[in-house]
């Protein structure tokens, strides 16, 4: 292949990850989101902060509330 094709190549893939990555961070903060949401009508204020402070147990309430 010649050098401009492959140039071309990279481009558009090195654009459709960066896309990917937008796309994968949105997603992750709508998580989170609305996790905090939820822990607020529950009045479970102190899970919040935990939550932000440390991962897993993050990942234990993001299961939990099956988001």
């Amino acid at each position: 292949m010649c050098n401009a094709l492959l140039e071309l190549m990279k481009d558009e893939l090195d654009e459709k990850r960066e896309e990917g990555i937008r796309e994968g961070e949105s997603l992750g903060v709508n998580r989170i989101n609305q996790l905090i949401l939820k822990l607020s009508e529950l009045n479970r204020t102190d899970d919040i902060l935990k939550a932000a402070a440390d991962r897993e147990y993050q990942k234990k309430l993001l299961k939990e509330f099956g988001l």
